[in-house]
């Protein structure tokens, strides 16, 4: 699947938009992690968990022929280093929803297996960005450790990244991961 398709299928399984470019990365990398197709698209850790250029690279060529809207919303706040806190929000345009209606009738099954993920995403309780943030340094964290890990070393790895992760966001991540049957066993308290 082109990257294209599965960036406006992801888009489209989530009702069309998707508000912040956090959580668009975060829900992108849980669908292609759940279609064991994480590793196309070059998930790295960065700043907000892990993070695919490529998948940014994707949206800004979509934004640019016109297939995804990209709104900025500016809150009137300046943060820590000087600059303006705005959140960017992506909704399919028409003629988005257009290549997808033609991705669905041509590759029925591929855009079935994205909405069956997307829909489990949203069952196992539809986290919001910073939780879904939290959800995918800790996954990212066991896999890296590839062993059984509690929730203060888990904290620990965390900071080895640079990532600041607080104990309550982490244990209700751990139970959207042991929904999402990721960590069956990977986690104890």
């Amino acid at each position: 699947m082109r990257r294209s398709d599965f960036l406006l299928c992801v888009l489209d399984a989530f009702g069309g938009s998707i508000e912040g470019r956090t959580l668009l990365q975060k829900r992108c990398f849980f669908v292609a992690l759940l279609l064991k197709q994480d590793n196309l698209y070059g998930f790295r850790a960065h700043y907000y968990g892990p993070y695919s250029p490529a998948i940014d690279e994707t949206l800004a060529e979509l934004v640019s022929l016109g297939l995804v809207d990209e709104r900025r919303i500016g809150f009137g706040a300046v943060g820590s280093e000087g600059f303006e806190i705005r959140r960017h929000d992506y909704r399919l345009t028409p003629d988005g929803r257009a290549i997808v209606e033609s991705f669905r009738d041509e590759h029925s099954s591929s855009y079935k297996q994205i909405e069956e993920v997307a829909e489990r995403i949203i069952e196992a309780g539809n986290p919001g960005y910073m939780e879904l943030s939290v959800a995918a340094k800790a996954w990212y964290i066991i896999r890296s450790e590839n062993r059984p890990m509690t929730l203060s070393e888990i904290t620990n790895e965390a900071r080895g990244f640079g990532w600041n992760v607080d104990a309550s966001s982490l244990s209700r991540s751990a139970e959207f991961l042991r929904k999402l049957d990721l960590v069956s066993k990977g986690v104890r308290q």
